[in-house]
């Protein structure tokens, strides 16, 4: 042989290998107990919804209207956070039930989220891992944080 590259001939797939390989891929999810609030459930994403309900909120940055509201609780709607690879998207809901597949979802009105749904991290202290047991942080994560800045061109609260 010359160390030129061949396709040799192919060889009959096994369960085995293909197991070994969804591990080795990351599929694989330990047993855990999840809570109603979960919605779904991937090896790398975690999607819950929240009740609507009121929480402290914390604004930073240079608007001093924002400033004045700092430490307030407010209240929120319904929400879907989803965390997957590390990242934190949240969307509103219009009712206050558990969200269905068929369900739309309607954009968050918060700083530091793009009309995706995605939330600026910033400095934002976030678990390192996407379990039924992380929920807890990531929700602490996102309202213990400060909003400090809108994305996109639409005014989101009043």
């Amino acid at each position: 042989m010359s160390g030129t590259p061949h396709l040799g001939p192919g060889q009959t797939l096994t369960t085995a290998f293909l197991r070994a390989l969804a591990e080795e891929l990351g599929a694989r999810i330990a047993a855990e107990i999840l809570p109603e609030k979960v919605l779904a459930r991937t090896p790398d994403t975690i999607t819950w919804w929240v009740p609507a309900q009121r929480e402290v909120m914390f604004f930073g940055g240079v608007d001093p209207e924002a400033r004045a509201l700092d430490g307030g609780a407010y209240p929120h709607p319904a929400l879907v956070f989803k965390v997957t690879r590390r990242e934190l998207f949240v969307r509103a809901l219009e009712r206050d039930e558990r969200p269905g597949a068929e369900t739309p979802l309607k954009t968050a009105p918060y700083w530091n989220c793009d009309a995706a749904g995605g939330v600026c991290l910033g400095s934002m202290r976030v678990p390192d891992d996407t379990t039924a047991e992380s929920i807890a942080g990531w929700q602490a994560g996102f309202f213990r944080s400060h909003f400090t800045h809108a994305n996109g061109a639409v005014r989101l609260t009043s």
